[in-house]
């Protein structure tokens, strides 16, 4: 690994350091939680993806494959509904905030004559969350999860209550109505909104 390389790896772990901070915080834990607790949350996450890829990995490679679909993930859910109905709803809002993204105004930049086209790329829309999911994927899961006879179709699960999400929400509400002064307010609706983006690149230009 190149020294740039490692450069980079270092900030983006603590861009993600930083998010999970964030996160913590929007979800009921102190405003700057322990350090090692930060990293406990962190490392789980990272080790759980590392789970996911590699038994991902060894069914593709079963099927005599040198790479993994989508499909090969969702395989490994389909004895969680509540995880398989999770990543449906994750999809369904990444197609809807690329939709949201595809419809926004460019507007030109301040340095351009107004008869100018605007250059502004998508990453120059501020406030927007990006999204690793290209919006084609959720009708791809839909029929996929459909063929996996969990004794329910793909809709009637992406439709059924999240209990465990709308506790979650009434939580999170009750923090902000009755726990959060008028000046801890605006950080604390600054770092939910800042789990609900996902742009290091962003982070690693500056």
């Amino acid at each position: 690994m190149s020294r740039n390389d490692s450069n980079d790896m270092l900030e983006l772990t603590a861009y993600y350091r930083e998010v999970v901070r964030q996160m913590m915080y929007c979800n009921g834990d102190l405003e700057d939680p322990l350090p090692s607790c930060v990293e406990m949350v962190l490392n789980m996450a990272k080790y759980q993806m590392v789970r996911v890829l590699e038994d991902a990995w060894q069914r593709a490679n079963g099927d005599n494959r040198e790479t993994i679909t989508l499909e090969d993930v969702l395989f490994l859910f389909r004895r969680h509904k509540f995880l398989l109905k999770r990543l449906l709803h994750f999809a369904d809002t990444a197609e809807r905030i690329n939709e949201l993204k595809r419809a926004a105004p460019q507007t030109a930049k301040l340095d351009e004559e107004p008869d100018q086209e605007s250059s502004m790329d998508d990453d120059d829309v501020v406030g927007i969350a990006s999204t690793s999911v290209p919006d084609s994927n959720l009708n791809r899961m839909l029929k996929y999860v459909d063929s996996l006879d969990l004794g329910e179709s793909a809709e009637q699960l992406f439709s059924a209550p999240d209990h465990e999400l709308e506790q979650r929400q009434r939580r999170i509400a009750d923090i902000v109505m009755n726990e959060l002064s008028s000046e801890e307010y605006p950080r604390f609706t600054a770092a939910r909104t800042a789990t609900f983006l996902d742009d290091p690149k962003r982070h690693l230009r500056k």
